[in-house]
């Protein structure tokens, strides 16, 4: 998976299609039925809107924690971090569970971009990403 957010190392530019092609196709991957390496295959239901919504509205409350409290606090971002990361475990729950509504894709895309949040430019732009991820999930994936 391609995670590289922006064009320069001083995250000054960011990648020209990563709201547009590359959020479109990961869109369409979480709507695909994967096997989950070893575990009890998915029914091919996919990723549903709701799960997306949830996980999105659950990034937000974390964007919205960190801007409230940017200006008095410079180390918000770093006290915000570890509920960034539990991202991870949220979504392993998610899909592990027998009536899983997320499938392996949106699984690796929550894992794979996680990973790559290192400070609060890196979180930003991936709650932009998230954004353009729900808005193409309207006509690409199901309740």
């Amino acid at each position: 998976m391609d995670v590289k957010l922006f064009e320069d190392k001083e995250k000054k530019v960011i990648r020209e299609d990563l709201f547009t092609e590359i959020a479109e196709n990961l869109v369409k991957s979480f709507r695909e039925e994967k096997t989950d390496n070893g575990f009890k295959k998915k029914k091919g239901k996919g990723t549903t809107r709701s799960q997306l919504r949830k996980f999105y509205n659950h990034v937000l409350s974390i964007k919205k924690r960190i801007d409230y409290k940017m200006d008095s606090d410079p180390e918000v971002f770093k006290k915000e971090l570890p509920y960034i990361k539990m991202l991870k475990a949220r979504v392993e729950y998610a899909y592990r569970k027998r009536d899983a509504k997320v499938n392996e894709n949106f699984f690796n895309f929550i894992n794979t971009y996680v990973d790559v949040i290192k400070d609060y430019r890196d979180f930003e732009v991936f709650c932009y990403l998230f954004e353009a991820i729900v808005a193409y999930s309207q006509k690409y994936l199901r309740n």
